[in-house]
């Protein structure tokens, strides 16, 4: 049996020290129906892009004053097991560490 796991990372948002610090989790993982990308704090404008392993895009994603955002694993067309999230925000990128499909 495969517990899952979470994977969580926190930015500082450029010079505003006013902004809550970024923190992202992507669960669960490993996926195998759908993966969650949820922030602690809503996001005006960004972007959530789906990579393979050897940095192709497959999926991209906007997200606009939201917390999380649901992704079917059957939306992104992989011949890979993982895949590597990554979320902008505004300017600031913040790139997730792999997520296991099966």
């Amino acid at each position: 049996e495969v517990s899952s796991c979470v994977n969580q990372f926190s930015i500082t948002q450029g010079l505003n020290s006013n902004l809550m610090p970024l923190e992202i989790q992507v669960f669960p993982n490993p996926a195998s129906d759908f993966i969650i990308v949820q922030f602690n704090r809503s996001i005006e404008k960004g972007t959530i892009y789906i990579k393979d392993i050897t940095g192709r895009q497959l999926s991209q994603y906007q997200v606009g004053d939201q917390l999380e955002l649901r992704i079917a694993v059957n939306e992104i067309s992989s011949n890979s097991s993982i895949i590597l999230v990554t979320v902008v925000d505004g300017e600031e990128l913040v790139r997730i560490k792999r997520v296991i499909l099966f």
